[in-house]
C-alpha cells in the first residue's frame, strides 16, 4: 500500500481524526480505526485506506469517530468523525481573534 499521501499530509501538519479519537481514554477505540476496505480476492486482506484528516490544532474538538458499513452501497466504508462546535469556535478565536 502507498503510505506517501499520508506522510504528506502528516508532514504538512494534518492529523488522523479518527487515529486520536481511537487513543482518547473514553473514545471509541479499535472501532475508530476499523478497516474500510473488506478483504476481497483481487484487493488482499481487509484493511484501513480512507481516512478523515484535521488540522492538528483542532485534534482538541474531535469527540468521537467511527466506521460505517456501506455494504452493497459501496467497496469502501465511510469515516465518521464528530467535532464539538463550541470547541472549534473556541479554537479558532483563540488562534485567530474574534472576527473583524
Amino acid at each position: 500500500m502507498d503510505s506517501r499521501p499520508d506522510r504528506t499530509l502528516l508532514t504538512a501538519g494534518l492529523e488522523d481524526a479518527a487515529r486520536h479519537a481511537a487513543l482518547q481514554p473514553d473514545g471509541p477505540g479499535l472501532a475508530a480505526v476499523a478497516p474500510t476496505v473488506d478483504a476481497s480476492d483481487t484487493h488482499g486482506p481487509a484493511h484501513r485506506v480512507d481516512r478523515v484528516y484535521t488540522a492538528d490544532f483542532l485534534l482538541p474538538a474531535v469527540v468521537h469517530a467511527e466506521v460505517v458499513d456501506m455494504k452493497d452501497l459501496s467497496d469502501h466504508h465511510t469515516v465518521v468523525v464528530t467535532y464539538d462546535l463550541d470547541a472549534v469556535i473556541e479554537i479558532y478565536l483563540d488562534r485567530f481573534g474574534p472576527a473583524a
